[in-house]
């Protein structure tokens, strides 16, 4: 697969010109991930750049103070014995006076561990200070109002989109795509292909693969694996070796599990996961492709597409469709209506109907 290119916008050239300063100032390559030595470059060329204004006091911070602060910090963790490797614990709240020990530790090689909850002391009757611990949100999940059923997840994405901006006119829907082996985000999203997931980012390498030979797709436009290799990938799962061998391949090439495809430009678009791939005869069919052909049926309430089992030809795509209530359309119709829309090699689809109560 030839080299992707990179995002351009300022962002990424800014942080390109940093790190090459950095690594022709050390003489270290490696140094262009150094999140403490670009940390301190930075803040070195714009002392006079304004951080933030204290609402209340008018106090002012800049990089030229925080530069001082993170620089006096590190000297007294010096001082106190620490050292590169070793890990401290910071638990306070998300204020800019935190990040000044960060970036000292951040300049020192040492690893930090934020303490993932709020603390705060309350004043009762009895002049007794009491400690909260308030849970964290382990996630959000919204669902919208509307005066019709609301088919979610399976209901096209544009849908979507479309009743999001009706209900919360100043929000942006994006699409992101990331996994807790990479230790975060893959791609740049680009808001002006609102279906792609974008480039890799700068510190990302990437690359599609064919699954069942293992060699690497050189044409846009075509399915493959998403393998990636950077410094934020992890170095495997705990004590399971025999897991940890199959995601993490010769090279340092991590294997997602994830199908897609890029275009002409290097912008990548999801497909499906590769362990949910269908194996009919000799070709490999996404559920999510004909799934979301069907749920555009005007009749079609839900639907879910699965495989069963068949000693010749392997898996049989079979659709779910729950139907809304009072609806005729028959089981051949759906067929008739998904001909024309996917490849030739999925329409042998059996369509099991259910009605919407």
């Amino acid at each position: 697969m030839s080299e992707w290119h990179h995002r351009t916008d300022a962002i990424h050239w800014y942080m390109q010109e940093l790190s090459s300063r950095v690594v022709a100032e050390s003489g270290i390559p490696g140094d262009r991930y150094h999140l403490g030595k670009l940390t301190l470059r930075g803040l070195k060329d714009a002392p006079d750049f304004l951080l933030q204004i204290d609402g209340a006091t008018d106090e002012r911070e800049n990089f030229g103070s925080a530069l001082k602060r993170s620089v006096q910090c590190a000297n007294a963790f010096r001082k106190f014995g620490v050292k590169q490797g070793d890990v401290i614990i910071l638990m306070a709240p998300n204020h800019i006076h935190l990040t000044m020990p960060m970036y000292a530790a951040f300049y020192l090689g040492i690893a930090v561990s934020g303490i993932d909850c709020t603390l705060g002391v309350v004043w009762g009757g009895s002049n007794k200070t009491s400690l909260l611990r308030l849970e964290r949100a382990q996630r959000a999940i919204l669902k919208v109002i509307t005066k019709k059923p609301y088919r979610y997840p399976t209901i096209d994405l544009y849908k979507d989109c479309k009743v999001l901006s009706e209900v919360m006119p100043n929000t942006k829907v994006m699409v992101m795509y990331g996994l807790s082996e990479l230790s975060g985000m893959a791609f740049n999203y680009d808001g002006c292909l609102p279906t792609s997931l974008g480039r890799p980012i700068q510190s990302v390498k990437a690359r599609l693969v064919d699954p069942a030979t293992l060699e690497d797709i050189t044409e846009p436009n075509v399915t493959g694996e998403l393998w990636v290799k950077g410094p934020t990938v992890f170095k495997g799962y705990y004590n399971k070796p025999d897991i940890t061998a199959q995601a993490l391949v010769e090279g340092g090439w991590l294997r997602t599990g994830d199908m897609m495809y890029r275009d002409a430009a290097y912008n990548f678009y999801y497909v499906d996961r590769l362990k949910l791939l269908l194996k009919y005869r000799n070709h490999q069919i996404s559920p999510l492709e004909i799934e979301n052909v069907i749920i555009k049926h005007p009749d079609v309430f839900e639907v879910a597409v699965t495989g069963v089992k068949h000693e010749e030809h392997g898996d049989l795509p079979v659709a779910c469709v729950v139907l809304y209530e009072g609806s005729k359309v028959t089981a051949q119709e759906i067929k008739d209506f998904v001909k024309g829309k996917v490849a030739e090699k999925v329409l042998h689809v059996i369509i099991e109907l259910n009605r919407h109560m």
